[in-house]
């Protein structure tokens, strides 16, 4: 499998554990309607959920994880 397709997995899987905890937790919280619940939870895991990327140097692809707890991008 190639790196940029793990990317991809790893960027989603932690977005919908994210998305999903914090639209329960909204919603059992808080009385919201559909919509503005759904925006509301979606810029929250915008904002909470890591990001992972592929740089290219010196001709090899590295992989780092950054998110809002952590002050410098770590290599996976």
């Amino acid at each position: 499998m190639k790196l940029k397709n793990k990317v991809r997995i790893y960027n989603f899987i932690p977005f919908t554990i994210i998305f999903f905890a914090v639209r329960y937790i909204l919603s059992s919280n808080f009385e919201l309607g559909r919509i503005p619940l759904v925006l509301i939870t979606a810029l929250l895991t915008v904002i909470l959920a890591p990001k992972f990327i592929v740089l290219k140097e010196d001709g090899e692809e590295r992989l780092f994880m950054k998110w809002i707890f952590i002050k410098n991008p770590k290599e996976i």
